[in-house]
């Protein structure tokens, strides 16, 4: 079982490398194709003007995000270290919600962020901690899909706690879906293990492999009421 649970990850990989490779070109074709249509619509009379450049703002942006997690992708893939720097995950966050929008809009969902004034910075490789935090935006999002729609909450939070005379950023993410039985909470980061009827059992695993790259952590802890909380813990920069 295990050397099967090997190859499977082993094509993933195989499959990933090749994806990204044949993809990055035609996004920065369309990152340029985009900008370009930009710089003539600046020059255009109408009352269209200003929607056509917000439109094909948003493509760029998108592309080039795109970009980036494909590139990331592509040192994950090589092995080769992610590209660290000082970051905000304040801004990261509200980065991911703009992201999402469109998604917690066709999910009816509400999005509510907390967040400690004066948050330490951490220094990580931003494509990749935007990823965990989709990824678990996403499965909140996805555990909710039977609970009624205005009971439909997303929490996010942000914290610095103290812990072993060190400084760490705590991020959390809590939903008020249908929760996850005892038995299978310890294995939730195990790869190929999944809950859901049409899930593949490498969203959480990447998030770990992320987290514990960058020197953190990761767990889940089930609400008092409904749900469950994700939250990983990451070493404050200045530590």
């Amino acid at each position: 079982m295990a050397l099967a649970h090997f190859e499977r990850l082993k094509s993933v990989g195989e499959m990933a490398s090749g994806l990204a490779h044949e993809l990055n070109q035609p996004l920065t074709a369309l990152v340029v194709q985009s900008e370009t249509a930009a710089t003539l619509a600046s020059h255009m009379r109408g009352t269209n003007k200003d929607l056509l450049q917000v439109a094909l703002e948003a493509i760029t942006s998108q592309a080039t995000r795109a970009g980036a997690i494909i590139e990331g992708l592509r040192r994950m893939v090589k092995k080769s270290d992610p590209s660290r720097s000082t970051i905000h995950i304040e801004d990261v966050v509200r980065d991911t919600l703009r992201i999402m929008d469109h998604e917690f809009r066709q999910n009816q969902v509400q999005v509510v962020v907390r967040e400690q004034c004066r948050l330490p910075t951490i220094l990580a490789d931003r494509i990749q901690i935007q990823q965990v935090i989709i990824n678990l935006i996403r499965n909140a999002v996805e555990a909710m899909d039977e609970t009624a729609p205005e009971l439909r909450k997303v929490e996010i939070s942000c914290d610095q706690v103290g812990r072993d005379n060190r400084t760490y950023l705590v991020v959390s993410v809590s939903d008020h879906g249908r929760g996850i039985p005892l038995n299978p909470m310890a294995r939730l980061f195990e790869k190929f293990y999944t809950t859901k009827q049409n899930g593949i059992g490498l969203g959480l695993a990447i998030c770990r492999s992320i987290v514990e790259y960058h020197e953190g952590t990761i767990e889940c802890r089930r609400n008092a009421d409904v749900g469950v909380t994700f939250m990983f813990s990451l070493v404050a920069s200045g530590e």
